[in-house]
């Protein structure tokens, strides 16, 4: 299996002899930085002129010392099952058996070592510390203090180590950085200025960077004035609404409390009623209906009886004139008669 890989770790080693020993050891170290979810390529070329058996690749664990995960000989290559689906070979030829590292992880990291066995009591081998790094794009983002009025802006970047965060700038009021651990073993970085108005439209530049590489991001700072006039403006609205709601509130409780007096004291004035006709039918006089016609009708009544009295007066005067005129008619007929005799 042969793969591409985009870092390297070139080791030229010398054939270094001593006589009586069975290994020459290669004590100088290299660390490579590899940046997480990107592949690493480990290159071991020998650059002396030597009979090689075989190439062997080892790394070195915690607790089980060094395991071997891939294998070169002569005419075919071999690959440490457990290790498969994370390694792989790019040169399979002894002269430059290569390992890649494919989609470095955190468990990737440690140390390889390239062991060149020969047919000779000589071995050369060479030592590598493979290390990941996780650096992302930093976010810039802008806002308005409501007690000062400056504009802020902070950018913020998460790597492992932690990342060197700058706001390029020329002029800031304060400045303040801040350091976040995270669960993963990521450190976010957020490092926030405070900048004069002079600053409005003008593009702002942030950068994180570590000692294995640099992210960068950019952004209009927007126009302070705007951004002022609109919130004062959604406040005033909200303000606005918030108040009409209460009138609606006070004049809805209101009517309601109108309605209720209402209501309570027409039940009180039926409750009423019901107890007087309760009592008329307990006396045995019933009551009559308070009704329009009904108080027409007893006008009516009390203007006669008003009237009948003097009718009454009247009449009796009549009848007396009547029979004084009777007495006076047969008086005068008696003298009549009394004369004729």
């Amino acid at each position: 299996m042969v793969l591409s890989g985009s870092h390297l770790l070139i080791f030229l080693l010398p054939a270094v002899f001593i006589q009586g020993l069975n290994i020459v050891i290669k004590s100088q170290q290299t660390d490579v930085a590899v940046k997480a979810g990107e592949e690493a390529c480990l290159q071991c070329p020998l650059s002396y002129s030597t009979d090689v058996l075989q190439v062997m690749w080892q790394k070195i664990l915690p607790e089980e010392g060094e395991v071997t995960v891939a294998t070169c000989h002569p005419h075919r290559y071999k690959l440490n099952p457990d290790f498969s689906t994370k390694i792989g070979l790019k040169e399979t030829t002894l002269r430059n058996c290569s390992i890649v590292v494919q989609n470095v992880t955190e468990q990737d990291e440690g140390c390889y070592l390239c062991l060149f066995i020969t047919s000779s009591d000589v071995a050369y081998y060479g030592k590598a510390c493979l290390h990941m790094y996780e650096l992302h794009k930093p976010t810039l983002n802008t806002s308005r203090s409501n007690s000062t009025g400056q504009l802020e802006v902070s950018c913020s970047a998460t790597g492992r180590p932690a990342p060197n965060v700058t706001i390029h700038v020329q002029k800031t009021i304060w400045t303040h950085t801040n350091a976040v651990k995270n669960s993963n073993g990521t450190v976010t970085v957020i490092r926030t200025a405070a900048l004069s108005p002079l600053h409005m439209n003008k593009t702002l530049e942030c950068s994180a960077t570590s000692s294995f590489g640099s992210e960068r991001n950019r952004m209009t700072v927007p126009d302070f004035e705007d951004t002022y006039t609109e919130d004062d403006s959604t406040l005033a609205l909200c303000i606005g609404l918030f108040l009409f709601c209460g009138c609606v509130v006070a004049v809805a409780v209101l009517v309601w409390l109108l309605v209720r007096k209402q209501l309570e004291a027409r039940a009180d004035a039926d409750v009423e009623d019901n107890i007087n006709k309760n009592k008329e039918v307990m006396q045995g006089t019933p009551r009559t209906p308070r009704t329009p016609l009904n108080q027409c009708v007893k006008e009516e009544n009390e203007t006669l009886r008003k009237r009948t009295p003097m009718i009454k007066k009247n009449n009796r005067t009549a009848k007396t004139k009547q029979n004084n005129e009777a007495r006076l008619l047969l008086k005068n007929s008696r003298k009549e008669l009394d004369f004729d005799q």
